[in-house]
């Protein structure tokens, strides 16, 4: 079943503004060709008016892109508008809406209630359920509590089952997809996963429980979207077994009736954090996994984020985990650049606010709960502006000249190998070219870039825009350099790399050629 993307809004206004700009700018004089350095937040200058006007209209022409989202946006209508995004997940947990049995449903107490959904939605945003958290009332092994399998599973009457259906009627015309459980690859014990474990059943009772909801939602909305329930990856690896999705699907594959029934899922759902060569190694990984079973699915990346450890209102250890502000804004833009040329269909960030955040607790929002923004909403805010509604995204990165590490990481010899030293995502959509660079190094380097179209525009992460001059056949910028390391990381090597830089450039033939970045001398 196909992803759905938004309906295209009028464009006169907007297009009668943009000749206006075209025409204002294009009598200004250039600047001098020099190296162009970022200088993050710089405001809109006069000479860049036309193309980041160009830009910046795209959510307005075409509606938010359901390809950039965020998760728990329904917490605050106002800063998921100002975030660009075009996907909010939304939890919808069983035990909060049928605490007391089937009787005690009453989704118009829930928040989001179904009108509020409706109120979000009729913005363009696209809503995506998240279902968990089996009800004491159903569970059948009470003592693990939401965690529990809830019993009755492979009856079309269970408990489940017929909650699946009624919150599918509930919500029906305003979410068309539904997430079967998030992360239930965690184990009790589990190296590293904490408390974080939120199924308490087997790969078989996970099974059954897809192809109940997949039964239920198809029955109430035929065309609405079901999804294998995002995990972790990490997790399975770090504990010395094979993917959870492997299992499972080891285990589909002697179904007989999984064939007939689209594998009873539409799509697969995947969690990646704090590094872009991971959301792009993992996306690989998934996409072969399924082609060994001959599936081909949308793939869906639910969560993503690099936590900061210096927020002056949230500070937390700096466990070498953790991003500073700054590198968390830089990861903002790397991970969508990244998820969207790498197999993701979607790309979520985890998540729009911190929820009710207190001293111990991590803070994963983009907005604090005393509703500032971190800098990390405003490169949320960029890459929507320049990613939404890409014809082409295309990775083409600089390798390094030769293997510095001394071994891949995990230690296997075919195993993935971040050998770049300039990575370079392009974004093509129409006559424009987006060219997004960051650099791998720990110093800043000078690098080259083709011209390919008329002109050109230097973006920061925080969407500051300045004039970007070329000598004829390039244009030179320098890059800053990467600063998050790890302790068990390879000398040299940065999990984010350094402030993105965004090279805009217009009026770019179709067909023009795609190539790496060059080291300028």
């Amino acid at each position: 079943m196909g992803d759905r993307l938004s309906a295209r809004g009028p464009r006169q206004a907007i297009l009668c503004l943009l000749a206006l700009l075209w025409v204002l700018a294009s009598a200004l004089p250039s600047a001098a060709p020099a190296d162009a350095v970022l200088a993050p937040g710089r405001p809109l200058l006069r000479g860049a008016s036309a193309a980041e006007a160009r830009a910046r209209t795209s959510a307005l022409v075409d509606g938010p892109d359901p390809r950039i989202g965020v998760d728990q946006g329904a917490r605050s209508l106002a800063k998921l508008q100002r975030s660009l995004a075009g996907t909010d997940r939304v939890t919808f947990s069983w035990a909060a809406l049928e605490p007391n049995g089937p009787s005690s449903f009453q989704p118009q107490f829930y928040a989001p209630s179904p009108d509020q959904l409706a109120q979000e939605t009729s913005g363009g945003v696209e809503a995506v359920g998240l279902i968990q958290f089996t009800p004491a009332w159903a569970a059948r092994a009470p003592g693990q509590g939401e965690r529990s399998v809830p019993r009755g599973l492979g009856d079309p009457d269970g408990p489940w089952s017929q909650f699946v259906r009624r919150l599918v009627s509930a919500y029906h015309g305003q979410v068309h997809a539904w997430i079967i459980w998030n992360e239930m690859d965690f184990q009790p014990g589990d190296s590293g996963a904490g408390g974080s474990w939120t199924w308490g059943g087997s790969e078989a009772d996970y099974w059954q429980l897809l192809k109940d909801a997949y039964r239920a939602v198809k029955s109430v909305d035929p065309s609405a979207m079901v999804l294998f329930g995002a995990t972790s990856y990490w997790d399975d690896v770090e504990n010395h077994r094979p993917l959870f999705l492997r299992r499972v699907l080891q285990i589909a594959a002697s179904d007989p009736e999984a064939a007939a029934n689209h594998w009873f899922f539409d799509a697969v759902a995947m969690n990646v954090y704090r590094s872009p060569d991971d959301i792009y190694r993992v996306g690989a990984i998934v996409h072969d996994l399924l082609a060994g079973f001959s599936l081909a699915r949308p793939q869906w990346l639910t969560e993503t984020n690099c936590m900061p450890w210096d927020d002056p209102l949230t500070p937390k250890p700096d466990d070498a985990q953790r991003c500073t502000l700054n590198e968390q804004a830089a990861f903002v833009v790397q991970a969508y650049a990244i998820g969207l040329a790498a197999p993701w269909a979607r790309v979520l960030w985890y998540q729009l606010t911190d929820a009710g955040v207190w001293q111990a607790q991590e803070a994963w929002g983009l907005v604090r709960d005393d509703g500032s923004e971190r800098p990390a909403l405003l490169a949320l805010r960029t890459a929507a502006t320049y990613f939404s509604h890409a014809d082409r995204v295309t990775f083409s990165p600089l390798p390094r000249q030769g293997r510095p590490w001394a071994d891949p990481w995990p230690d296997d010899p075919g195993s993935y190998y971040p050998d770049w030293q300039v990575y370079q995502v392009v974004v093509d959509r129409g006559p424009e070219r987006i060219l997004v660079l960051w650099n791998a190094d720990g110093q800043p380097l000078r690098v080259r870039v083709p011209k390919q179209g008329s002109h050109a525009v230097l973006v920061d992460k925080l969407g500051g825009v300045q004039p970007l001059a070329d000598d004829g056949a390039w244009y030179t910028l320098t890059l800053p350099a990467a600063t998050a390391v790890g302790p068990a990381d390879p000398p040299g090597y940065y999990y984010v790399g350094g402030d993105p830089a965004l090279v805009v450039q217009e009026d770019v033939p179709s067909g023009a050629v795609i190539g790496p970045p060059v080291l300028a001398p």
